[in-house]
């Protein structure tokens, strides 16, 4: 049977939290946000490592800000990884309805990088970064975000960006 239950993912491109349990007044009993993790930035790293001979390596122009294309390579393997783990629990059937709260590069990531099944799940996009927040004022600005989205009515938290539906 598929569940109407409602999750909202939170991220910045270097971390990520999953909410669950959104439809509830007062939280469920247990964690309700559940903390995917941070980026390893491999690919940061290996940039700073002692260098290594290769002969066609390309030529850096010089506009190109050092370890930029390696923190995109980390986001995008980041934006994979948070992808599969939310996919993983749709198919589960843990989930019905997501809510996305992303910066505008992780946006982008997750949008190339999101089943179809997934990306049918998301009835809420907003490029806002919410990281910083605790885990109380988050979920009361999640909720509210999302009561919104659902009743036009009120009033949208400032810097949210509404979708409905497909993006």
């Amino acid at each position: 049977m598929p569940t109407t239950e409602t999750w909202a993912l939170v991220s910045d491109g270097v971390r990520a939290r999953i909410l669950r349990g959104l439809d509830d007044a007062p939280p469920a009993p247990g964690p309700p946000a559940e903390l995917i993790g941070r980026s390893r930035y491999q690919h940061l790293r290996a940039f700073y490592a002692p260098p290594v001979p290769v002969q066609d390596e390309p030529a850096r122009g010089a506009d190109d800000a050092p370890g930029a294309s390696h923190l995109a390579r980390d986001m995008v393997d980041f934006g994979r990884h948070v992808a599969d783990r939310l996919d993983s629990h749709r198919i589960a059937r843990d989930f019905g309805q997501l809510a996305v709260f992303v910066t505008p590069e992780m946006q982008a990531v997750l949008h190339r990088e999101m089943s179809r099944g997934l990306q049918g799940t998301v009835f809420l996009e907003s490029r806002v970064n919410l990281m910083r927040l605790s885990e109380g004022p988050l979920r009361a600005r999640v909720q509210l975000e999302i009561r919104t989205q659902r009743d036009p009515g009120e009033a949208p938290a400032k810097g949210s960006i509404r979708s409905s539906g497909r993006h």
